[in-house]
C-alpha cells in the first residue's frame, strides 16, 4: 500500500464556497457560462488538476473545488467560477 500511496503525486486544492438559494442551485450549475468556463479550466489542467463543482445537499451552497499544480492559479479559477454564480444568481462566496 506504501509503495501505491508513494507515486500518487499530491497537488494543492482550494475550495470556495458560494451561498445561493436553495431554488437557484439547480440552475447555478446548469448555467452555460459556468460550464464552459469550467471545460475551460478543464483544458488548461489536462492530467493535472480537476474541476468538482455541485450543490451542497445540507446548505444554501454551491461549492467549487479545484486541484491543481499551482495553488494561486486555481484560487484564480475558483474564483472566476464563483464570480459567475454571485453575478447572475445573486450569490454571496463564504469566507
Amino acid at each position: 500500500m506504501s509503495k501505491l500511496a508513494a507515486r500518487i503525486e499530491q497537488y494543492p486544492q482550494v475550495l470556495v464556497n458560494v451561498i445561493v438559494d436553495n431554488e437557484k442551485k439547480a440552475d447555478a450549475l446548469a448555467d452555460d457560462e459556468l460550464s464552459a468556463l469550467t471545460k475551460e479550466i478543464e483544458n488548461k489542467l489536462g492530467k493535472n488538476g480537476r474541476v468538482l463543482i455541485r450543490a451542497s445537499g445540507t446548505e444554501p451552497l454551491v461549492r467549487i473545488m479545484i486541484e491543481g499544480q499551482d495553488e494561486k492559479s486555481i484560487l484564480d479559477q475558483a474564483l472566476s467560477l464563483a464570480h459567475i454564480i454571485v453575478r447572475k444568481y445573486n450569490g454571496k462566496i463564504r469566507t
